[in-house]
């Protein structure tokens, strides 16, 4: 059922919209909370790890449909 091609690309593309979103939502925390050093990256990795797996939830069933 699962094929490279479609893990690769699953892959890419999760991680792909999950940096970019995690930029913007870090930024806008950043700018009502000051956050230096080791809390910024608690914090980045926090949000980029709950965006990731929300778009494996919801990435998931349709690229399948693709491939």
């Amino acid at each position: 059922m699962y094929t490279i091609k479609y893990l690769v690309s699953l892959g890419l593309i999760l991680i792909g919209c999950s940096m970019g979103y995690t930029m913007i939502i870090v930024w806008g925390i950043t700018k009502v909370f000051p956050l230096e050093g080791a809390t910024y990256w608690v914090v980045s990795t926090t949000v980029f790890t709950i965006i990731f797996f929300a778009g494996l939830r919801f990435y998931m069933p349709r690229l399948r449909k693709v491939w």
